[in-house]
Order: structure tokens, then sequence, then C-alpha cells
């Protein structure tokens, strides 16, 4: 049994997640860019397709990583 452990600080932990976090936002923009025709979802929908939760699309939504229309 090979088990390997990675120790790293509190801040290369951060930075690290900042860059991922940074990499799927551009992916999802590109894959919303390539999409020729506008398609509008609901949170659950997108929440779906993303495979996350409903909570995670609102806390996007609040620090502008995802811009939100609100119909009527």
């Amino acid at each position: 049994m090979n088990n390997k452990v990675a120790l790293v600080t509190a801040k290369e932990l951060w930075t690290e997640f900042e860059k991922l976090k940074q990499e799927l936002k551009e992916e999802m923009l590109y894959e919303l860019k390539a999409n020729s025709e506008r398609k509008l979802y609901t949170r659950k929908e997108l929440a779906k397709h993303l495979k996350v939760t409903q909570q995670t699309i609102i806390n996007w939504s609040s620090r502008n990583i995802l811009k939100p229309i609100y119909v009527q």
C-alpha cells in the first residue's frame, strides 16, 4: 500500500483553490458563449447542468461569478 500525503500551508491551499475557481469560471463562460443560441436557465436547471447545489448558484450570483437575469 502506497499512501502519500502532501503538506501545504493554508495560503498555498487557498491559492490553489482560487486557481481552480478561476479555471471553472472560464470554462463555464466558454461553454455558455459557445452556444450561439441564448438560453435562460432557472437556478435549479443550472445547478443540475453544472452538478452543483442551488446554494452554490446563489453564492456565485452574489459574488458576481454569474450574472443572473431576473424575469417576471
